[in-house]
């Protein structure tokens, strides 16, 4: 894909995510290989400065944007341009409802790379975020946080770290979220990480949840449409209409009454394809 196609893409787009994410740093310069390194982020990053693709975007969207860029870049290996974008979205809207959310992967991500900066921030600026959010799980970030540098470890355990975390996130259901229409919170809440080896119903998860935010290849689903091309399934169908926008058998409501009747733990992701992300 040209610079000159992805700058109309951008521009021609009312999605901060395509904005974004569609001109580079994950979806069209990773392609299918499902990996980035520093020359294409810089790539990107100038290609956006140089056609002032972030004029007229307003603080919500720039968080929205950032965010995922942020959470990206930290699950394709470049934790501290990760750094930078979560800043980049705290900054952006320091007054949205998610800045918990972001403030903590920041923390998080600034941890590993390095915990004595990390502790700086979370006695500051941290707790001040803590201070102001609403939300019913601060008590519990405060303690986690205060109980890793109380103990002075050196790397936070991981099972015990997404064990955490996941009681955070079970408020957050992935499939609510999105019967709400609330892509952005949904996609936020999954990772590519790992997921070449996960059962098809995450990759087809992860894969058309980010595709409703403007992803156009790259998909984990592709192997699976590539050993069945010709298959009727309701797995390989959404994985077809998510490569090409089309369905090989029927359309997308009759491929949501099979779903409901065959799968019906997938009819939630065609419902979201069929509305486009809108009911």
């Amino acid at each position: 894909m040209t610079e000159k196609t992805l700058v109309r893409d951008a521009r021609n787009s009312t999605n901060f995510t395509l904005k974004t994410l569609v001109i580079g740093l994950v979806l069209c310069l990773c392609g299918e290989g499902f990996a980035l390194d520093s020359k294409d982020i810089a790539t990107v990053e100038a290609i956006v400065k140089r056609h002032n693709l972030e004029k007229g975007l307003g603080p919500q969207q720039l968080f929205q944007g950032y965010a995922i860029l942020a959470r990206e870049l930290e699950a394709y290996g470049h934790p501290k341009k990760a750094s930078e974008y979560y800043l980049k979205a705290m900054k952006a809207n320091p007054k949205d409802e998610r800045l918990l959310e972001v403030a903590t992967s920041y923390l998080s991500n600034l941890f590993r790379q390095d915990p004595p900066a990390a502790k700086n921030y979370f006695q500051t600026s941290y707790l001040d975020i803590l201070k102001k959010s609403k939300s019913p799980m601060k008590n519990d970030f405060k303690e986690f946080w205060e109980n890793v540098f109380k103990e002075k470890k050196e790397k936070v355990d991981s099972k015990n770290h997404r064990g955490f975390y996941g009681q955070f996130f079970k408020e957050r259901d992935v499939k609510e979220l999105v019967e709400k229409e609330k892509l952005y919170e949904a996609f936020a809440l999954l990772s590519p990480k790992g997921l070449e080896s996960r059962d098809i119903n995450s990759q087809l998860q992860y894969d058309t949840l980010s595709f409703l935010n403007g992803k156009k290849k790259g998909f984990f689903c592709s192997a699976m449409l590539k050993k069945y091309p010709n298959s009727p399934s309701v797995p390989v169908e959404i994985c077809r209409y998510l490569k090409s926008g089309k369905i090989k058998y029927g359309d997308l409501k009759e491929l949501n009454a099979r779903a409901k009747k065959e799968l019906p733990h997938l009819s939630y992701l065609v419902e979201a394809l069929q509305s486009g992300g809108k009911k």
